[in-house]
């Protein structure tokens, strides 16, 4: 076999992944070595999402980043409005309790 192989190439074995660029080998080794080789090397973000905002029925994921920065702004939005609440909410409380306390 004597093709040239151009490219970034990952070759899973196992719990093992050979990672190729342009044919030779550049890192060898569990998984994450491979992934952490190629956000180095390819300038590629990571995201961990905890709170499952591209998966939000936990089946199928959102199709594009637009929608999902879109659906992160909602909930942030929605966030805000809650603690405005919870303020306002806490405002009218204290205010009640002064109200009682003028007997």
């Amino acid at each position: 076999m004597n093709e040239e192989v151009k490219g970034i190439q990952f070759w899973h074995s196992g719990d093992w992944t050979m990672v190729y660029l342009d044919g030779q080998l550049v890192v060898s080794g569990d998984h994450y070595h491979a992934d952490e080789w190629l956000q180095e090397h390819c300038g590629v973000t990571v995201v961990q999402d905890d709170d499952g905002i591209c998966i939000p029925d936990g089946r199928n994921a959102i199709k594009t980043l637009d929608k999902v920065m879109a659906s992160l702004r909602a909930r942030e939005d929605r966030e805000k409005r809650a603690a405005a609440l919870r303020q306002q909410a806490q405002n009218l409380l204290d205010e009640a309790t002064g109200l009682e306390a003028e007997q």
